[in-house]
């Protein structure tokens, strides 16, 4: 239920800010329970959200969705102890980064750099 009302929350123009996207509630969720489930879901939201937003159009919603989408995969990842979620998660940072740039955005451009760089220390840890 949750990930419905989310998602209508990011489709519906106008209800939603670029911040208030599906993925970044259920991340949330997800962060502060042990259990994967919400966090699975947070991945869900995202890449659903990621489907309907149109890049050309709405480029910061879809930064917003890309963010939110490697926070849940960090997370995820950072759980799981391997390395695959975590290189799906400096993928999507990267592609957030295309458009939350130092000149448009530069608080979100430093949020996103930040778990970019997290994400990156963390897998360099792991391939050690």
């Amino acid at each position: 239920m949750l990930r419905l009302v989310a998602l209508a929350l990011l489709v519906l123009p106008g209800i939603a800010t670029a911040q208030s996207i599906p993925g970044n509630t259920l991340s949330t969720l997800g962060n502060r329970e042990s259990g994967m489930a919400q966090l699975e879901e947070a991945v869900t939201a995202a890449r659903a959200a990621l489907a309907e937003l149109n890049r050309g159009r709405e480029p910061l919603r879809w930064a917003a969705a890309q963010y939110n989408l490697g926070n849940a995969l960090y997370t995820l990842g950072e759980r799981e102890g391997g390395t695959a979620r975590l290189e799906e998660a400096v993928t999507a940072y990267r592609a957030a980064l295309q458009e939350r740039t130092r000149e448009r955005m530069p608080r979100a451009w430093a949020i996103s750099q930040q778990g970019l760089d997290t994400t990156l220390a963390l897998l360099a840890k792991r391939r050690q």
